[in-house]
């Protein structure tokens, strides 16, 4: 593997974190719990499609412009501009969606807070992450996160491998294929998840600035986006396959 392959795979790694963190996390516990494994890959599948896509399309913009390793800059630039309030509100409504993700299925469950003084204590926690986001994002930058996303991710394939080869719990039958009520798939629930999916395949990506960031400076270090993507696309999908199976088997030994 030569330096490129190695560095898109680095960034590949930092896309898949970043696309994980949040909505990934929460969604494929849910979308498991609900509507079994079957529900996993129907959520999984199309938001690993929609990263890879993105990485595509991307690669073909970046080579029909002139402005060598700029061209994907300035096309964003350009592209960008009409549509900016579009993409701050799409951050704003992501960040919304993962604090009441967080809130959900964290803070309620575990107790972390209860009594009046509870609104207050969530707004402190909630200030104190996005302070410190916007405190290590402006130290690191988008050209130095793949080195962070890189020790999180070798972190991740220990704890992974620690579960898998430890504690061995991911036995197939233990495992839920299809969802334990068969009209789940007919009611409003399923119809409710229908909106995050089509966002995660057809317009996540595209109005998120964070993978436009990474999408341009994979560019400026000549490697392939179309590449990266695909890295990340399917390191995505492996994530969200194991976390999904590992609450599969949870709700399997009665821990619902």
């Amino acid at each position: 593997m030569n330096l490129r392959s190695i560095n898109a795979l680095l960034w590949g790694n930092s896309v898949a974190l970043a696309w994980m963190w949040g909505l990934g996390l929460f969604f494929s516990v849910q979308m498991t719990f609900m509507f079994g494994l079957q529900g996993l890959l129907l959520f999984a599948v199309p938001n690993a499609l929609g990263l890879m896509l993105f990485g595509f399309l991307t690669q073909v913009v970046a080579n029909r412009h002139a402005g060598g390793q700029e061209s994907l800059a300035q096309f964003f630039d350009k592209f960008a501009r009409p549509f900016r309030l579009i993409f701050y509100l799409y951050q704003v409504v992501a960040l919304t969606l993962t604090v009441f993700a967080l809130t959900k299925y964290l803070f309620w469950p575990l107790d972390l807070v209860s009594g009046p003084m509870t609104a207050l204590y969530l707004c402190m926690v909630v200030f104190v992450v996005l302070a410190a986001g916007c405190l290590f994002g402006e130290e690191f930058g988008i050209q130095r996160i793949k080195l962070g996303h890189a020790m999180l991710g070798a972190l991740l394939l220990l704890c992974v491998a620690g579960i898998l080869f430890s504690l061995k719990p991911l036995a197939p039958e233990g495992l839920q294929w299809a969802a334990a009520d068969p009209k789940a798939w007919a009611g409003p629930n399923m119809q409710g998840f229908a909106i995050p999916l089509l966002v995660g395949l057809l317009v996540g990506p595209w109005l998120d600035l964070q993978h436009w960031q990474r999408a341009i400076q994979i560019h400026r270090e000549k490697t392939s986006i179309r590449t990266s993507y695909i890295f990340g696309g399917l390191i995505f999908f492996l994530m969200l396959l194991f976390h999904g199976c590992l609450a599969a088997w949870v709700l399997s030994k009665g821990g619902a």
